[in-house]
């Protein structure tokens, strides 16, 4: 009897240490071997937490590659509500300036997100570095991602809608001193615009340098460009 009961102490002290007869199934510890719960249980009722099967509904589980296989549709992140994709590093693709910076996980980009920023709103594309087009001076400067350049959009800058076009560096074409600073981008030049300077309004027309000519002492300093002269005005 003694014998018995001291080999069923054994037993079941056995049974305790090893773990042996607990029917709870040990969840994997998060980012260590086994962690990974792709395509198993839901994230129904459980979006930024743990589900009981052991996958994540939380937005870094990307990271981790353990969310649930419905994450995206039951617990979607700024990006998946845009119908983007989160991707890992650089991947070449601009995100949205409306979307917000946690739209995806620290150090993925959203990619395919229909978010149009204010450059696709006006018609245009976001294209990354120099490329050699004018972003209209309307635009905002957030326009497009840091880096990238707003080409093809349909907001006109002041330049545009006197008629013009703003074309890089020195053209030897006077910009109407009507237009403000900021009729094209800085460094750019407005040519063909239609708006009047006080001396086009007068019938002359503006050269660059000495020409020769009096510039009729009524016409106002800023008739023509700084460094051009007011020739023919009929004031």
């Amino acid at each position: 009897m003694l014998r018995n009961a001291c080999f069923t102490t054994i037993l079941s002290f056995s049974l305790l240490a090893c773990g042996c007869g607990n029917d709870e199934e040990k969840i994997p510890q998060r980012g260590q071997p086994g962690g990974k719960a792709d395509l198993t249980g839901s994230c129904v009722g459980y979006c930024s937490a743990q589900t009981p099967t052991g996958c994540w509904c939380d937005d870094v589980c990307v990271t981790y590659g353990d969310c649930c296989q419905d994450k995206k549709t039951a617990c979607p992140n700024a990006c998946d509500q845009a119908g983007g994709t989160c991707y890992q590093g650089a991947m070449g693709c601009p995100q949205p300036a409306n979307l917000p910076a946690n739209a995806c996980p620290q150090g993925w980009t959203c990619c395919g997100a229909q978010l149009q920023n204010a450059c696709e709103q006006a018609g245009g594309t976001c294209y990354q570095g120099a490329l050699e087009c004018p972003q209209p001076a309307s635009l905002p400067a957030n326009a497009c991602p840091q880096g990238w350049t707003c080409c093809g959009a349909q907001i006109q800058n002041a330049c545009e809608q006197a008629g013009g076009t703003c074309y890089q560096g020195a053209l030897g074409c006077p910009q109407p001193a009507t237009l403000p600073a900021d009729a094209c981008p800085q460094g750019w030049t407005c040519c063909g615009a239609q708006l009047q300077n006080a001396c086009q309004q007068a019938g002359g027309t503006c050269y660059e340098g000495a020409m020769g000519c009096p510039q009729p002492a009524n016409l106002p300093a800023d008739a023509c460009p700084q460094g051009w002269t007011c020739c023919g005005a009929q004031i």
